[in-house]
């Protein structure tokens, strides 16, 4: 062969023919041989499995679970104790007498009760997400899904696991995108929820303020 190789050291081995791409021919790491074959193939995508079902219960548990984390923010009712808190302050300042902690010290209590449930509701919810995914994902591989989404991307977050796991049984069963759409829903919903939570707690400690203020006002 006088076809010439570009003036870089390249390992013997199967290389495309210079002149014709439809084979490849053997290089001995300084000049082409007579050695030809045909060329490899790429392999083939897999075929989509339209007969496969995607839908599991995991999946839908993976999806739903962030609402359970969201329910532990109403299991206090921050405003009424927060209004207790803040007429007893109002009224104790007022008084000559030693200033007395008892309110105080029960709606702290009660707050850091409430964080401590935040905190485990949570920390389970992770969890459980994680070990749901990948039960999924073994429902999917023994159904015969082809390379399922990786489960290990529930670490970082069960969305992130929902939203990929749907696009690829899309590819790979030709599955509808519904999980998906529900998913932003809920996320959508969960922030919608977080954001009327803190604006109600706002406004009403905002609205017992203003009435303790216009009482001391009053009073002069």
């Amino acid at each position: 062969m006088s076809a010439p190789w570009p003036a870089v050291a390249v390992a013997p081995g199967w290389y495309p023919d210079p002149v014709d791409a439809r084979f490849v021919r053997w290089w001995s790491g300084r000049e082409w041989t007579g050695h030809v074959q045909g060329a490899i193939a790429s392999p083939a995508p897999p075929a989509v499995r339209r007969d496969i079902r995607t839908g599991t219960v995991w999946i839908w548990l993976v999806t739903l679970s962030p609402l359970l984390s969201t329910a532990t923010l109403f299991v206090w009712n921050i405003p009424a104790d927060v209004d207790v808190l803040l007429h007893d302050i109002a009224r104790q300042a007022y008084d000559t007498g030693p200033f007395d902690t008892t309110i105080l010290s029960i709606v702290a209590t009660r707050g850091l009760i409430w964080y401590l449930i935040v905190l485990a509701v949570s920390a389970l919810v992770y969890a459980a997400g994680v070990a749901m995914s990948a039960r999924d994902a073994a429902v999917l591989r023994r159904r015969g899904v082809v390379d399922p989404f990786p489960w290990a991307w529930a670490f970082l977050s069960g969305s992130i696991y929902v939203i990929g796991r749907t696009v690829i049984a899309r590819r790979r069963t030709g599955s509808d995108l519904g999980m998906l759409w529900v998913e932003i829903g809920l996320i959508v919903l969960v922030n919608v929820l977080v954001v009327v939570w803190l604006v109600v707690i706002l406004m009403s400690i905002g609205a017992t303020v203003a009435s303790l203020s216009g009482g001391v006002i009053s009073s002069v």
